[in-house]
């Protein structure tokens, strides 16, 4: 259900060939958001030990950035956000779809993706620029044209590539694909 939310698909799926006709028919698809992968926050560095012995040595720490969950569905010529919440606001952030488009290192081999990242408003320019809180991003209106608050794109993961899912891939594979594709802006 997390990479397929239609549970009428996945029943079907499941009512006329079992779990195997499932796993076939229900992947993931482009402008078909998926659930996201929630973190954990974590307070002081005792959680910080503790998390990493629970987890065996694989656990990945990073900051929490003040802004808005994006996944970033493109199929070569439509590009569309969707939420955490898994709702649709491609016309919210105009300005972010572009960033992301600008970034691929090469449009030609990059023609199709899904990305989770996290928009985040900004002010400023280059070494004087500053994140701002998520209360500033969150005054920009359901449709608007960027003239607003300006944004920046953190990219963390790359779910698909180019017609291939990698869901299954470990993140520190995805990360890695990640970079070779998109780069920093």
């Amino acid at each position: 259900h997390d990479i397929c939310p239609d549970l009428g698909q996945i029943l079907r799926a499941l009512t006329l060939g079992g779990f195997e006709k499932m796993v076939n028919d229900c992947k993931i698809q482009l402008f078909t958001p998926i659930a996201p992968m929630l973190a954990n926050p974590t307070h002081s560095l005792v959680q910080v030990e503790q998390a990493i012995t629970k987890m065996q040595n694989s656990v990945v720490l990073e900051w929490k950035y003040d802004g808005v969950r994006c996944q970033a569905h493109h199929n070569g010529s439509s590009t569309k956000l969707y939420s955490r919440h898994l709702l649709e606001t491609t016309a919210q952030f105009p300005d972010a779809i572009q960033s992301i488009l600008e970034a691929r290192r090469d449009s030609k081999l990059v023609t199709s993706f899904i990305i989770d990242a996290e928009i985040v408003g900004i002010e400023g320019e280059g070494e004087n620029s500053r994140l701002l809180p998520f209360q500033d991003l969150a005054t920009r209106k359901k449709k608007d044209d960027g003239a607003g608050v300006k944004v920046k794109v953190f990219a963390f993961d790359l779910m698909f590539l180019n017609g291939k899912s990698y869901v299954e891939e470990p993140l520190w594979k995805r990360r890695e694909l990640l970079r070779e594709v998109f780069r920093e802006t």
